[in-house]
């Protein structure tokens, strides 16, 4: 019976609120990030080592993001 018990109830009710009937639209998994973001520490390697080792981190970042781009959307 205290003023708190109305509350709840309206908190508990799954059509109450601004997000009734919508789903959480998540993207679906995918590598090609970890692959774009594996090439960046190499460009930083490359920077302070050896240039080549950053033009090949570049290389890995492009590729990433283009597989990335390029995925098949599932919908």
């Amino acid at each position: 019976g205290g003023a708190g018990d109305e509350h709840e109830s309206v908190a508990d009710d799954p059509s109450a609120g601004h997000g009734a009937g919508h789903a959480i639209h998540m993207p679906s998994p995918s590598y090609w990030p970890v692959v774009a973001a594996l090439g960046l520490p190499i460009i930083a390697y490359g920077l302070i080592f050896n240039m080549w080792l950053a033009g090949l981190g570049v290389v890995v970042v492009l590729v990433g993001f283009f597989g990335w781009i390029l995925e098949p959307s599932a919908e």
